[in-house]
């Protein structure tokens, strides 16, 4: 959506690396209630959920963030009534996709449910720079019985608007220069920032990108959702509708050791002002952060066959501390670090292997990492990363990544290249990943509430999946992750995480 396509690969892969929810957020003290439980878990399920729709499974068209929303409509895109008059052009489609999830909670509990989620989209354009496209939403979740957090076991959202944004082109509308990109997109889309740790959502606001030659940027100013949840389960039940704005940008450049270099700033400002006269809800916060993306030149390596990206994030501002309506100062920081190798020829398939690591300083004096309830002690620094983006950190486990040192070894393979089958297999994705988890603060908690005990070994996950295109139109997608709990957890019970889900897209 007016980023480079260049620069949303880069991104887009690390932010947005396939994944479903697990298990439940953690929770605690008085914010400890079923009613906390299902709105945290509906949060969570809609952020995934959300991060998934600009995921590669839903492909071409469906999906404006993937792909066809950084080139101008192709020929052969159109219908033949349009190819003699190309001032108005429209396209339309959707997709609609069921899912069967079964995961252990963390209170042992086995909870399995079904999701069918349709989507219908229209784009419109006067001419192939001033567009406006539009995508409608319903879904139905059904639990079996006794398993939903809420008690209510089936759970149906009509038709509802998902995306609705215009975007225009204007330095193709003006004809400048081919080496000056000049973008505009108003209304609601998916914003991020970064890699997408600090901010990946669908969100209703407005982005002005630019590209100058080798330079850009983009600025942003957005607001959270009407109805949707807050990212503090500690809020009272009544007062669980997030009213947030987020303000910021990042500048670009490639022209510094052909490498891909940005660095940006977001304002996050809560106006949500929930406060009982003995307990205030306030965060206030702001982020800044250094990355890039590249090769790494080793001699006798190809071009490119091992490179690198990384993102260096630094929080500060405001927060409410624990029983009181006074506010303490943020100090929080956290990393992403990618090496990745792609063997070519070496192997007998198409291979891709990563290794990870990713951290969130934690905060010693909190019982929870995330709320307030519990929170930061008063009278000290706030040193929990907190953000409103993603990380890819699991299926089953699936913490934040706060108050968390996560190291990941990931590997997957075409593993199919010729045969008479080869038409059904080429798609065919194959990937494995070994996650090893330690505690920043042994003493403290992560987001998940039963790592009480004093250790910083949080424990082991192996996590296997396999995305399928059997044809343009049908994909299905098989996800399952085992973790072991280490010594920080009282519990040593494994916990499973499965998923099974098909896509069909006209």
């Amino acid at each position: 959506m007016g980023i480079r396509r260049g620069y949303a690969c880069a991104v887009i892969a690390l932010a947005l690396f396939p994944s479903l929810l697990s298990a439940f957020p953690a929770v605690f003290g008085r914010a400890f209630t079923g009613a906390t439980l299902a709105q945290d878990t509906r949060s969570t399920r809609e952020e995934i959920e959300r991060l998934i729709d600009q995921a590669p499974t839903q492909r071409g068209k469906s999906n404006p963030t993937d792909g066809p929303w950084d080139q101008p409509w192709k020929e052969e895109d159109l219908p033949a009534s349009l190819l003699e008059r190309r001032d108005f052009l429209w396209d339309v489609g959707g997709w609609a996709k069921a899912s069967w999830t079964t995961f252990d909670t963390v209170f042992g509990k086995d909870t399995t449910l079904t999701d069918y989620d349709a989507r219908a989209w229209l784009k419109l354009g006067y001419t192939e720079n001033q567009t406006l496209y539009s995508r409608f939403r319903t879904f139905y979740t059904s639990y079996n019985t006794g398993d939903s957090p809420t008690g209510d076991d089936d759970d149906w959202q009509s038709f509802r608007v998902d995306q609705l944004f215009y975007e225009g082109r204007w330095a193709r509308t003006l004809d400048l220069d081919p080496s000056i990109d000049l973008d505009l997109t108003v209304g609601r889309q998916f914003f991020f920032i970064g890699k997408g740790l600090v901010l990946s959502n669908v969100l209703d606001g407005a982005r002005f990108d630019a590209r100058f030659g080798p330079c850009g940027g983009m600025l942003m100013a957005a607001q959270t959702i009407h109805f949707s949840p807050d990212i503090d389960p500690t809020v009272p039940e009544d007062k669980r509708e997030s009213d947030r704005n987020f303000f910021g940008g990042h500048l670009y450049t490639t022209a510094l050791f052909d490498r891909y270099f940005y660095a940006y700033g977001m304002a996050q400002v809560d106006r949500n002002h929930y406060n009982d006269g003995a307990q205030s809800w306030n965060y206030y916060s702001n982020y800044f952060g250094i990355g890039g993306d590249g090769g790494i030149p080793i001699p006798g390596l190809r071009e490119n066959e091992l490179s690198y990206g990384f993102e260096f994030m630094f929080e500060t501002g405001r927060s409410a501390a624990d029983g009181t309506t006074d506010e303490e100062d943020i100090s929080a920081f956290g990393w992403l670090l990618d090496i990745n190798w792609l063997p070519g020829d070496l192997l007998p398939v198409p291979t891709r292997f990563v290794g990870s690591y990713y951290f969130g300083s934690g905060d010693g004096d909190r019982s929870l990492q995330l709320g307030t309830v519990a929170g930061n002690t008063p009278g000290t620094e706030d040193k929990a990363l907190n953000y409103f983006g993603f990380a890819n950190t699991g299926y089953s486990l699936a913490p934040r990544l706060t108050n968390l040192h996560m190291f990941r070894l990931n590997g997957e393979a075409r593993l199919i290249e010729k045969g008479d089958f080869y038409r059904y297999t080429r798609e065919l994705k194959v990937g494995v990943s070994l996650y090893s988890f330690y505690k920043h603060h042994q003493n403290a908690l992560i987001t998940d509430f039963t790592s009480s005990e004093n250790s910083s070994y949080l424990g082991t996950e192996i996590d296997t999946y396999i995305d399928w295109i059997i044809f343009s139109d049908f994909d299905i997608s098989i996800r399952h992750g085992t973790f072991l709990p280490g010594s920080a957890f009282g519990q040593h019970k494994s916990r499973n995480f499965l998923s099974i889900s098909g896509t069909f897209s006209f």
